[in-house]
């Protein structure tokens, strides 16, 4: 069997399966890059890594994670921190949060989300 690589982040220590030994140290370079800039006290590190799970999972993954790692490449920061769709749960919790419990319809809060998100597509 070939050799399967990844990408290991080190500080948040998530590892995200890569196509290739290539792309993996290619996308290191980028997220180190982009991590140096940030200006945080601690940084995440990428590394090259052997892939330790097995190669149906490998595949999987590089299929349907590896191409959304990039997809985010020249939005403006902060994009792939605004999620897409909220949770109902979510939403719940933000309208106790914000209007501490005296609101009972989340559609309002639904409806600012969308307006955040369609503000940020169109920055992007």
């Amino acid at each position: 069997m070939a050799d399967l690589y990844s990408v290991h982040l080190l500080g948040p220590d998530e590892i995200h399966a890569a196509p290739s030994f290539e792309e993996a140290e290619a996308a290191c370079i980028a997220i180190n890059a982009f991590a140096a800039g940030l200006g945080l006290p601690v940084k995440p590190h990428a590394v090259v890594a052997h892939w330790e799970g097995t190669a149906e999972r490998h595949a999987d993954l590089v299929l349907h994670e590896w191409p959304a790692l990039f997809e985010n490449a020249g939005k403006p920061p902060g994009y792939a921190l605004v999620p897409r769709k909220l949770s109902r749960a979510i939403v719940g919790h933000v309208v106790d949060t914000v209007f501490d419990g005296c609101c009972e319809n989340a559609s309002v809060i639904e409806d600012i989300h969308d307006a955040v998100v369609a503000a940020v597509e169109r920055e992007g």
